[in-house]
């Protein structure tokens, strides 16, 4: 498994129905091709996570779900900048980490 697919690891329980795993592993393509979307918006340019869904046409939420386990990777860090929101609030600014893609 190669680094962009490494924390994609279908998230269910043992104990779990078999449903629920089912739907775990479904969502697993869709987890990689996100990391994907989020790594190329952010070799276009730096960006908070609602810039980085916007680029990608992913909801912000879809966007964070991927942002920790692509920082543990190696593959994307935090800036020290911040940026202010459409609503107001102070936002994380993301980046390629170098060399890696």
């Amino acid at each position: 498994m190669n680094t962009l697919e490494n924390n994609c690891l279908p998230l269910f329980r043992s104990t779990d129905p078999e449903t629920s795993v089912l739907a775990a592993e479904s969502a697993m393509p869709m987890c990689n091709r996100h990391r994907r979307l989020i790594l190329v918006a952010l070799r276009a340019r730096n960006g908070t996570k609602d810039e980085i869904a916007e680029h990608c046409n992913l909801t912000g939420t879809q966007v964070a779900r991927r942002m920790k386990s692509l920082i543990e990777d190696g593959l994307v860090g935090v800036s020290s900048e911040k940026r202010m929101t459409e609503t107001g609030r102070m936002a994380r600014v993301y980046f390629l980490a170098e060399n890696k893609i």
